[in-house]
């Protein structure tokens, strides 16, 4: 019997397949990628706290983010799918540049702050039907 989701005599998930997308560099890179898809490189990168010529060198292979980088990618990604499963898109961008009395400014600043926990939990609140 094969194991659920999967199709029935799939066999094992081989790391090699998934790590592209989720590990290191290239899943780091692959959420940048729909990240600016998203949002644009500008806001991106401003929601990274680096230039947006420094995403433009990670895109093009011409450097490599940090290990803490990585995971700071990672911790965006994590929120803005939080974020536009919640919302319509207008609406969380909107929410993203509003003042929020839980977090204390914007959701925008918290991230550009590396406040990634405290936007979940605000983003927690309005799910719950806080209006902040």
């Amino acid at each position: 019997m094969g194991r659920p989701g999967r199709p029935k005599g799939s066999g094992p998930v081989r790391v090699g397949e998934v790590a592209p997308v989720y590990g290191g560099v290239g899943g780091a890179l692959s959420r940048l990628e729909a990240l600016i898809a998203m949002l644009g490189n500008n806001r991106v990168a401003r929601l990274l706290d680096v230039s947006a010529s420094q995403t433009s060198r990670w895109r093009s292979s011409k450097d490599r983010p940090s290990p803490d980088m990585i995971l700071r990618i990672g911790d965006l990604d994590h929120v803005m799918f939080r974020l536009f499963g919640q919302m319509h898109a207008t609406v969380a961008l909107d929410w993203l540049d509003a003042h929020n009395e839980f977090i204390g400014t914007t959701p925008a600043e918290a991230i550009e702050a590396g406040e990634f926990g405290l936007v979940h939990s605000a983003l927690a609140l309005e799910a719950q039907g806080g209006f902040l």
